[in-house]
């Protein structure tokens, strides 16, 4: 907790990085104390971090200094979303000859037997 009360303080999202994976240890660690199933312990987990978002996101709704929910936008923003998708966009590679068709008598693709 101290985490989190320095990385609000000071606004340095490093600690509050700290407190996010030391928080993932612990639950991890406390998970063996738990005599429950891990889809059950996923589902509580779940709805716990739905929560803390649903509260973090009103908190923050209004505000414009410090940590805000709508932060205004850059102009590298859209060059970075279209430099995400680069990636997806590659050729794919085409086969250098058909294959040949035919074969089969009833149905194509050779389901006759006889290619």
């Amino acid at each position: 907790m101290i985490f989190l009360a320095a990385g609000i303080h000071f606004r340095l999202r490093i600690v509050l990085l700290a407190f996010a994976v030391s928080m993932a240890i612990a639950a991890i660690e406390f998970r063996h104390q738990i005599p429950l199933s891990d889809e059950t312990c996923l589902i509580f987990a779940g709805a716990i971090v739905l929560a803390a978002a649903g509260i973090l996101m009103r908190a923050l709704r209004g505000r414009d200094r410090g940590f805000v929910l709508d932060a205004e936008r850059h102009e590298l923003d859209e060059a970075l979303q279209i430099a995400a998708t680069l990636p997806l966009a590659t050729p794919s590679a085409t086969p250098t000859r058909p294959t040949p068709a035919g074969g089969g008598e009833f149905g194509g693709a050779g389901a006759s037997g006889q290619f």
